[in-house]
């Protein structure tokens, strides 16, 4: 987390407009210790003034509770279209953002104001929450959901992005059943594509996973709001970028509170 800040802080440094997503899976494992990994990411997540965090199977790991109460104590922009309460209709989080950017708060006063519609999806399950005791959610087809978000933010939003935690093979089915998404982020599968792909209109990239790579995707917007140029690479986060001191103390702070807890439990396990 140290170098993607490094690299997220140089990026806004060199261009007008600057979103940061993330497509979900940001609980790496299950179990009651691993709760404080999950609440350290999404604090890192907050202090790279994240914009939208689609949501991944993974995430339901620690519990719906300890989801809703993270979103609470943080204010997490957690967005889901196809993710609903046990009723099938109501949506677990919110379906979408919308992020606006002013030519006022931008390097470059020519650049238009922009309206941005984020919304995010999973790979439909038959069964997204372990715990038989917590509300089963449900899980709708992530294309027919896109169609409704694409409809809903279309008048709205002079680009859409959409967050997909999906396989590989059903970007592309997404990107051909869904005209009018802009941008397409993927993740799920661990594999990524070192550059991004072009299927219609929409612009792919596909970042792998455990946070070892970052992508990056620039769009050059002319001054009627649309999109005339599209580029996009993955960027592995290696040891030519250095860690963010900021972010850095942030995991400094994660490793002694761990330790702590660790000792405490020891504590607690003699008696």
């Amino acid at each position: 987390m140290a170098r993607r800040a490094t690299y997220i802080k140089k990026f806004a440094k060199e261009n007008e407009y600057q979103l940061i997503v993330d497509t979900g899976d940001f609980v790496g494992r299950r179990g009651e210790r691993n709760k404080l990994e999950a609440e350290y990411t999404l604090k890192a997540l907050m202090r790279l003034g994240i914009d939208a965090i689609a949501l991944g199977e993974r995430d339901f790991w620690q519990t719906v509770d300890f989801l809703t109460s993270m979103q609470k104590k943080y204010n997490l922009p957690f967005v889901s279209a196809n993710i609903f309460q046990p009723d099938g209709k109501t949506y677990f989080v919110k379906p979408y953002v919308i992020k606006k950017f002013k030519s006022s708060q931008i390097a470059n006063p020519k650049a238009p104001e922009l309206k941005v519609g984020i919304f995010g999806l999973m790979f439909k399950r038959l069964q997204v929450v372990l715990n038989q005791n917590e509300p089963q959610l449900v899980v709708t087809d992530p294309i027919e959901a896109a169609k409704i978000m694409v409809d809903e933010l279309k008048d709205k939003c002079d680009i859409i992005v959409a967050l997909a935690h999906v396989r590989y093979p059903d970007m592309k089915r997404l990107a051909e059943n869904v005209p009018g998404i802009d941008v397409i982020i993927g993740c799920h599968d661990p594999i990524s594509r070192p550059t991004a792909e072009h299927y219609g209109r929409a612009i792919v990239l596909y970042g792998g996973n455990r946070g070892q790579q970052i992508g990056d995707i620039t769009l050059e917007i002319a001054k009627n709001k649309k999109v005339i140029k599209a580029e996009g690479k993955v960027v592995r986060l290696d040891k030519s970028f250095e860690f963010d001191p900021d972010m850095q103390k942030l995991v400094n702070e994660y490793k002694t509170v761990k330790a702590r807890s660790k000792i405490s439990s020891q504590k607690s396990s003699r008696h």
